[in-house]
């Protein structure tokens, strides 16, 4: 299967991911604004009872171990991944669940190998950022901390540049796949 090919039985798959990244930042950004609107009567907390914003400094500190996490996560995953579909090895636990979609042609493919890691590292990514970003909004509705909204913000739009264009995942599939060529051990 040559690269066209793959490129555009990829097409499906990558808008499913990409369904799933625009979901995950509608609920968060519909939650920051309903934080923000509502009076802060209306909500359970309105402020730290001891003084200080422990989970608002919580909400902050996890924010920086999900962005951290969001970067370092593809250097981890993508080594071992790649060896191993140079080795010829099939996929295995959700990066196996992620190839679902693909046809059946493509899943023997180094590419309908690479999608499924690509789709696990896309959602755990997204999920961390996510995360962080809820915890910043419900740190907001119980202590009303202006710092909380800020991390939101900050990790929504790191959520948002996790959004996979076609562009993206092409010259990433490219990259990827001139790396497991290179992983190779030369024919006889």
């Amino acid at each position: 299967m040559n690269q066209m090919d793959y490129q555009q039985h990829l097409a499906g798959p990558v808008r499913k991911l990409q369904i799933i990244i625009a979901a995950m930042l509608f609920g968060v950004t519909a939650f920051l604004i309903l934080a923000l609107v509502l009076p802060a009567e209306m909500l359970r907390g309105t402020g730290p009872a001891s003084g200080a914003p422990i989970i608002t400094y919580m909400c902050a500190a996890y924010a920086l171990v999900a962005l951290v996490g969001r970067l370092a996560l593809p250097g981890l995953m993508m080594p071992s991944a790649r060896a191993r579909i140079a080795r010829g090895a099939p996929s295995s636990g959700p990066a196996r669940q992620m190839q679902g979609d693909l046809p059946p042609e493509l899943l023997a493919t180094d590419a309908g190998q690479l999608y499924g890691v690509y789709a696990t590292m896309t959602v755990i990514r997204g999920a961390l950022v996510e995360g962080g970003a809820l915890f910043a909004v419900v740190a907001f509705m119980v202590e009303r901390e202006p710092l909380s909204p800020v991390v939101a913000l900050v990790l929504i739009i790191a959520l948002a540049l996790l959004f996979p264009t076609r562009a993206g995942v092409e010259r990433w599939f490219t990259q990827q796949l001139r790396l497991i060529q290179e992983a190779r051990p030369p024919r006889e």
